[in-house]
């Protein structure tokens, strides 16, 4: 899923520098995509911790370790959560309120 991920953000750069712009629906499921990745590696942190800490099961991390990571990807899910909200939702807000004046 990483790499599916990376791929597609990638490519999405790449082609923003060439002045190409991909359909706006593109950024948004690449954001998405970050999101669900971070969701996922969250999920598989828990599952080392788990086995760490509560069924004191021997592991190669050491706690650290394990702490910076569980605060790097939770701040990285916070900041592309944020993006996403800001980017994403305030324009359909605005279209929303732009469509109530109408009537």
């Amino acid at each position: 899923m990483r790499v599916l991920t990376q791929n597609k953000s990638f490519s999405y750069y790449f082609l923003t520098t060439l002045k190409i712009r991909p359909p706006a629906i593109v950024a948004r499921c690449i954001t998405l995509g970050q999101i669900v990745q971070f969701v996922y590696i969250l999920y598989a942190f828990a599952h080392v911790t788990v086995v760490w800490v509560v069924l004191q099961k021997p592991c190669e991390i050491d706690a650290t370790s394990l702490s910076l990571t569980w605060f790097m990807d939770l701040s990285y899910l916070y900041l592309f959560i944020d993006f996403y909200l800001r980017k994403y939702r305030k324009k359909t807000t605005e279209k929303t309120k732009k469509i109530e004046y109408d009537q």
